[in-house]
């Protein structure tokens, strides 16, 4: 299950030891290897060979980060024991092993072929937890434990009761959840809640209705889980710290084309430590053209799925992002799933004076949802009085705003209210009377019936009192004209006509 375990050695940059595990509780059991890569002309040889540390062992061999980060603990469960093994790995080598005797015996009950050692056994990635798998037994196991990582003690077992053949284990990369496969069963891929106060009860199954045997669950460096079975796929949970089938499981995700997969996966560790700190956040639709993607721990070193070196990143196309952040030997990594949208178009204009009338202002893009700083909801809003007037345009998940100040201006026409008037007559309508509004370069000019000009003026003061040359002209009805130009019109001439009757 799990055959091989290579770490470098602590303190070394071209030593690496290389453990190995023998098959179905073997004589071999655990042994060690060391490779120096200096050797060879840089492709390495081994300068010790199959050194013999425990037999015989279940199929079960991992590595853990031990709490001061400068070394490890290699982990194996002895067989026909309840026995964990952790070999302290540093510097100086591996150690005395720390023993603790918890949990279940591993031994063969019955199939004589010593099946029951097979499944695996991961680590949590803060180093705090240890789950494994023990497959071929009539009633199959998982056993959740406490690990401690600064005195390798094992302790704490909880039995999770199983509905197959569990295989592979896998907690999520922020340690929340825990997932384990089946090879039989039709379990397919079950998810735990390690946060719930009956982690049992918590589980939900996360994978789709199908006859795939799965294998081995690993963390890859995108912070996906990558899941093993047979043929020429693999399939993935692409959001592993989310709860239930929020996590994403993806069918078929890896095609594997001309090689094949049977049940296992390389050991691949993803370091969690106090050092760094990496959260990209939950999955987000963008609404623009681009997106900076920043995995901050400034200083440290930096992978991206597209290759770029940088802390910042500058993304405009839809797909899902990685990041590995690495610093002192030790990394972090994280996945978030950008989509790009079409952002939505909005222009209500300049700022705009209107004499008079109404101002139609339009939101566009029709059959989307509209909010007016006036509290209308319609697409088309028709100002009537001066000020300035807001709208939010939404798809339900874009979000456009604009603003416009609209000014309405009097439009400025002379307002006649006298259609007649009796000359000197003591104060009381004996005149031809307007009232101005917004009105300059103005002329008010008298004519007869038959045209002949009696008076015109320019002075906004002065009013006609229904004589000519001196002498008051006869009673009967007299043409008026207005020109005059206004805030409104500016430059235009406009001109109003009318008849007074002088009584």
């Amino acid at each position: 299950t799990q055959s091989c375990v290579i770490v470098k050695k602590p303190g070394s940059e071209t030593v690496y030891f290389i453990f190995t595990a023998d098959e179905l509780a073997g004589s071999k059991g655990l042994e060690y290897s060391v490779v120096d890569m200096t050797l060879n002309d840089g492709l390495g040889a081994v300068v010790l060979k199959n050194q013999l540390l425990l037999s015989p062992i279940s199929e079960k061999l991992t590595a853990v980060r031990n709490k001061n980060g400068k070394g490890w603990w290699i982990l194996v469960h002895q067989w026909n024991s309840n026995a964990f093994y952790s070999y302290p790995f540093d510097a100086n080598g591996v150690g005395t092993p720390v023993i603790s005797k918890t949990g279940s015996v591993h031994r063969d009950v019955g199939s004589k072929n010593k099946s029951e050692s097979i499944g695996y056994m991961k680590c949590s990635p803060n180093g705090k937890k240890l789950a494994e798998a023990i497959c071929y037994i009539p009633e199959n196991s998982i056993e959740v434990y406490d690990f401690d990582n600064a005195t390798g003690t094992v302790s704490n077992p909880l039995l999770l009761p199983s509905i197959g053949n569990a295989y592979g284990v896998s907690f999520s990369p922020d340690n929340s959840k825990l997932y384990v496969s089946y090879q039989s069963g039709g379990a397919g891929v079950i998810q735990y809640d390690m946060s719930s106060a009956d982690i049992a009860k918590s589980a939900v199954r996360v994978s789709r209705t199908d006859s795939s045997r799965y294998g081995a669950l690993q963390i890859g460096p995108d912070g996906k889980i990558y899941i093993a079975k047979l043929g020429q796929f693999l399939d993935a949970i692409i959001n592993p710290n989310n709860p239930g089938k929020a996590c994403g499981f993806k069918r078929n995700y890896v095609n594997l084309r001309s090689m094949y997969s049977t049940f296992g996966l390389p050991d691949f560790f993803i370091l969690r430590t106090s050092g760094l700190k990496l959260n990209r956040g939950n999955d987000t639709v963008v609404c623009d053209k681009s997106l900076v993607l920043d995995a901050r721990n400034k200083g440290a070193s930096y992978l991206w799925s597209n290759g770029q070196k940088e802390q910042k990143i500058t993304v405009s196309k839809s797909g899902t992002y990685w990041v590995t952040v690495s610093e002192n030997s030790e990394s972090v990594s994280d996945t978030i799933r950008v989509k790009f949208r079409k952002p939505i178009k909005l222009n209500l204009g300049k700022d705009t004076t209107i004499c008079g009338g109404i101002c139609p202002l339009d939101g566009g893009n029709s059959g989307l949802s509209y909010r007016w700083s006036t509290g209308a909801s319609t697409q088309v809003y028709v100002a009537t009085v001066s000020g300035t007037y807001a709208v939010t345009v939404s798809d339900g998940i874009c979000v456009k705003s604009d603003s416009v100040k609209v000014t309405f201006l009097s439009p400025g026409n002379p307002v006649v209210p006298v259609k007649e008037f009796k000359p000197n007559n003591g104060g009381l309508n004996d005149h031809f009377d307007y009232v101005l509004n917004d009105v300059f370069a103005f002329t008010v000019r008298i004519r007869t019936k038959r045209g002949k000009l009696l008076y015109e003026t320019n002075s906004m003061r002065k009013r006609w009192d229904g004589n000519f040359e001196g002498k008051e002209v006869p009673k009967g009805d007299y043409n008026w004209e207005i020109q005059y130009k206004s805030t409104c019109t500016r430059d235009k001439i406009m001109t109003i006509k009318g008849v007074v009757t002088i009584l």
